[in-house]
Parts: C-alpha cells; structure tokens; sequence
C-alpha cells in the first residue's frame, strides 16, 4: 500500500469538502475517479499481502486505509482493515471528523453491519 498515494488523495478530498459550496456536496464522487479508484484499489491489493505489514507505521497506515474506505463507501472492504487493526486508532486521519476514538468506533460498526448484511 502506499500511504503517500493515500494520503494525496484523501488530501484531495479534504480540500474539497473545505472549501464548501455545490463541490462540497459532490464530494463523495472524488472516490469514484479513475485515479482515485486506482489509488485505493492498490492499497487494496497490497496490504494484505506476507510480510507488508512489518514496518513501524503499519498500523497508521491501516488506519489510513480503512478511513479511506469508509469515506469512499466501501465499508464491506474496510471490514478486514478493521480486523487487522483491532479497532486501534491513530488520531490522524480519524480526527478529521471529530474525536478519533467516536469516529473509529462508529465506522467500525458500520463496516461491521455492511459485512453481516453481505453475508461474508
């Protein structure tokens, strides 16, 4: 996973819901552009993979991916970041939305809800 690809878009995003208006309310297409989608699908496909998790930041990294998922509305593929994570939270990116520990909480349970309704 590259969390600088991440982190970049999530940037992107933020930036977007900032400076409010008609852009604002759009936002959660940005998630949905081919770059974007590419970003997040990479991380995807590259975190759980033997061995990628050893370095010192994986933790905020995987806490980066699952707050991407879930702002992207991919709460059924954050399930297993969640998991991985055993709903430890960084403060950052959670405390973009308020305190980290209520954030983390709640989208963990919505990851959890959507996994039960896929039946997975």
């Amino acid at each position: 996973m590259t969390a600088l690809g991440l982190t970049s878009s999530l940037d992107r995003y933020r930036r977007v819901l900032t400076a409010g208006g008609i852009p604002a309310l759009t936002a959660h297409r940005h998630w949905n552009q081919p770059q974007e989608l590419a970003v997040v699908d990479q991380a995807l496909k590259t975190w759980p993979q033997p061995g990628y998790l050893t370095h010192a930041a994986a933790l905020a990294d995987l806490n980066l991916l699952a707050y991407v998922l879930m702002q992207a509305t991919r709460p059924r593929e954050a399930w297993p970041v969640f998991e991985a994570i055993s709903a430890v939270a960084t403060s950052w990116p959670w405390e973009l939305d308020g305190d980290p520990l209520q954030q983390i909480q709640r989208e963990h349970r919505r990851a959890f809800r959507a996994r039960m309704r896929s039946g997975r």
